[in-house]
């Protein structure tokens, strides 16, 4: 009941959670937002978290997969039984979706008695200790399936390669490197990460940021081009 009444801080302000007795009270800052910050304010928190954490776990190819699913809106499913890597790789959609909002369900840890929201038929982003058996194989031909422990992704069959992709690729190599080459100095906690590193994170979210403006503009101009040169068979005034 005592954790049912605490209330968020404004911001700025501390929030203080009594603990039983012998453990020490837990103390959380509710950080100011700068002018930059303030419509984006869960965009530019997560991204240090979400980004340090992922690439410390996958590849670049398999980075890429997870960024492609996201855009194309696909059901995606993560698995670790790190709960802290799972949050984190999960709560990940919502920088990486940027400048888009991410629109599927979220559930970084889904509890084992809502194992029925995996047949939605709408995108998702969940995060499950071990693959439940009840994940059919005609369900998982639809799913991403995140092995985040071994590095290894199950790509839906409709699943379609991005434009310019190899392009990204190369942009991101140079901030993805310096990142990825700390996953065997041991467990990661993002208080731990340095100002080069939350640089590098912050310079990989805003190149994928500008793919993905450049890739929904695209995409709008395609429709643009295709329905002013062929009106008829856009639903547009018929030529007669």
């Amino acid at each position: 009941d005592t954790y049912r009444q605490v209330r968020l801080p404004p911001v700025g302000g501390v929030l203080n959670i009594p603990m039983p007795a012998g453990l020490p009270e837990l103390s959380f800052k509710h950080p100011p937002l700068s002018t930059t910050m303030a419509d984006d304010g869960m965009h530019a928190l997560l991204t240090d978290w979400c980004m340090a954490s992922l690439c410390r776990v996958l590849s670049l190819d398999n980075f890429l997969l997870l960024f492609s699913a996201i855009l194309l809106e696909k059901p995606i499913l993560f698995l670790s039984t790190d709960l802290g890597l799972l949050s984190a790789a999960v709560l990940c959609v919502l920088p990486l979706a940027h400048p888009l909002q991410w629109q599927g369900l979220v559930a970084p840890i889904l509890p084992v008695t809502m194992q029925m929201l995996l047949d939605a038929p709408v995108p998702f982003a969940f995060g499950m200790e071990r693959q439940p058996d009840s994940l059919s194989p005609e369900k998982q031909a639809h799913v991403m399936i995140v092995h985040l422990t071994t590095n290894r992704i199950q790509s839906p069959q409709d699943m379609h390669p991005l434009p310019e992709i190899r392009k990204l690729r190369e942009n991101l190599r140079a901030s993805f490197m310096p990142l990825s080459e700390q996953s065997s100095s041991g467990r990661f906690h993002p208080s731990n990460l340095s100002q080069r590193q939350s640089l590098l994170c912050r310079d990989m979210v805003t190149s994928l940021n500008r793919y993905t403006s450049w890739y929904t503009t695209s995409i709008c101009r395609g429709l643009y081009r295709r329905r002013t040169t062929h009106p008829a068979t856009t639903g547009g005034p018929s030529s007669n």
